[in-house]
């Protein structure tokens, strides 16, 4: 019930900043990577249907996401913050 007065309470300030549009909140704008991104996915799932491979890409991807992840903490562990 939480969930459903808060949704309401937002959709009301919406209507009073003139946010809200017919059918919700719009997206502005999409970073292009992430664009890229979605795109290649749907390329590789395709071309893994096309060619009947079975292929874990989101655990590929997770894999690869978790050591950007921790060379990204080394970087910023070993840069100093003035």
């Amino acid at each position: 019930m939480l969930f459903f007065q808060e949704k309401k309470t937002e959709r009301e300030a919406d209507k009073e900043k003139g946010v809200r549009e017919k059918g919700g909140r719009k997206i502005q704008e999409l970073p292009e990577s992430f664009i890229f991104v979605i795109r290649v996915i749907g390329l590789l799932r395709g071309l893994c249907t096309t060619l009947e491979v079975e292929i874990p890409l989101i655990e590929i991807m997770a894999s690869h996401a978790r050591l950007g992840q921790v060379e990204s903490q080394e970087v910023y562990a070993g840069s100093k913050i003035t």
